[in-house]
């Protein structure tokens, strides 16, 4: 996980960034990334980005991961304008069709 700007401002935006690998012999299809963002972040519907579910904004739809290969999820969060200084994380899971 990556994060721009470094250190997060309170009140600001913070883009974030999720690398995902696939470390099967086979490809993964129909992979989905969610992010459950946490005090002090949030996120908002209006998001321009691609790969974002019609339905969440928390949701992204990467598709097809080759054997061994990877793709990258950005998510754009807000940080609440009272965050406290100091770490704060996130939950983020990642999963390929069960069918």
């Amino acid at each position: 996980v990556e994060h721009d700007p470094k250190p997060a401002e309170a009140g600001d935006y913070v883009d974030v960034y999720i690398q995902v690998e696939n470390v099967e012999n086979d490809p993964a299809t129909d992979v989905t990334c969610e992010i459950n963002p946490q005090t002090p972040y949030s996120i908002e519907d209006n998001q321009p980005t691609t790969h974002m579910s019609a339905e969440d904004p928390e949701v992204r739809e990467i598709g097809r991961i080759d054997s061994h290969g990877s793709a990258t999820m950005q998510y754009r969060l807000r940080v609440s304008s009272d965050a406290v200084e100091g770490y704060n994380s996130f939950e983020t899971k990642c999963q390929p069709s069960t069918t």
